[in-house]
């Protein structure tokens, strides 16, 4: 779920240490990318149980803490990973996350018959000691107001009754029944962050063909399903392709 590319309403939380310090965090999501501590040298308190708050536009106030070091001494390990959007400040243990997907690859990778499929939330990207004393780790993270995998992110409403930030919305694009003389029939759900009526209306029109794009207009925005920032489109499947789009409702 880390993959916001595939899953534009997701975040990427990446987390690195180097021999016990040299603490370092990236957040990373389809409009862009922030570093917290790209010195390696202002993060306040890179120690075993220091726990590190941050804010990301995106995501919200998160925090990391490193809870333990590895055994061989090297580095520190086991973070806990908090967002105060998710379940107010719930604990992810990114270890055992990472583990679960570590596990489920190797069963793939071994011809196994019932391996984990998902979804994971997190997983290790080094961890070998052979490979050196840094260790890394990612997670997927939603975006406030929306969810992902096993998460669900809660944003507080304005004055106005909804919850703005980064809104959604998902479509059924059915294909014409008879080509020659039917238009194309569309299913809309369309919400704010926490479900709420939003302040303007959200315009979707189709193409002429089954390959043109769905084109969307909310507030001044305009953009189409073609757009990979903001749209995860499905293929055609039993005369009908589901699309999820996500867009700005401030």
């Amino acid at each position: 779920m880390w993959d916001f590319h595939e899953h534009p309403e997701m975040c990427s939380v990446y987390m690195e240490t180097t021999d016990g310090a040299k603490c370092w965090a990236v957040v990373e999501c389809n409009d862009g990318r922030k570093e917290y501590n790209n010195d390696h040298a202002s993060w306040n308190v890179c120690y075993q149980g220091g726990r590190q708050y941050f804010h990301d536009d995106r995501i919200g106030d998160f925090s990391i803490t490193f809870t333990e070091k590895d055994r061989e001494g090297e580095g520190l390990t086991t973070p806990i990973l908090q967002v105060k959007n998710i379940g107010d400040w719930k604990e992810i243990p990114v270890a055992p996350l990472a583990h679960q997907k570590w596990t489920a690859d190797d069963c793939k990778a071994h011809m196994g018959t019932e391996c984990d499929n998902g979804p994971f939330m997190c997983h290790f990207t080094e961890y070998d000691y052979s490979k050196g004393r840094t260790r890394k780790y990612e997670c997927g993270v939603p975006k406030i107001g929306l969810g992902g995998g096993e998460w669900n992110s809660q944003a507080p409403t304005n004055e106005r009754g909804y919850a703005p930030g980064w809104c959604g919305v998902h479509v059924k694009h059915y294909q014409k029944p008879d080509p020659s003389k039917d238009q194309y029939a569309l299913e809309v759900s369309i919400n704010d962050a926490n479900e709420g009526k939003l302040p303007w209306t959200l315009i979707v029109n189709t193409g002429a063909v089954d390959a043109d794009p769905v084109q969307f207009a909310y507030g001044g925005q305009t953009w189409d399903s073609n757009d990979k920032n903001r749209c995860s489109v499905g293929a055609y499947d039993n005369n009908e392709r589901q699309m999820d789009c996500g867009f700005t409702c401030d």
